[in-house]
């Protein structure tokens, strides 16, 4: 039943475009949708790029392994 009263509540604060959720007893001002959007924007612009680089450390490191593993291999 908790869970029927959450999801209920976020979708009236995905639905609205600005004004007060009240949840709990406790009253929650939210800014206006193109706001959000532009935050959730701004977001995802650093999230990208830190991604990417983490994807292509983690690349270099297998290939190291790699390299590691094969040079280990010849060497017994």
């Amino acid at each position: 039943m908790g869970n029927q009263a959450w999801r209920q509540n976020n979708l009236n604060f995905v639905g609205k475009q600005e004004g007060t959720l009240v949840c709990g007893g406790h009253q929650q001002r939210f800014p206006p949708l193109y706001e959000r959007v532009n935050k959730l924007e701004e977001i995802v612009q650093l999230f990208i790029p830190q991604s990417l680089h983490n994807q292509n450390k983690t690349n270099a490191s297998s290939k190291n392994l790699e390299v590691q593993v094969g040079q280990l291999t010849k060497s017994m």
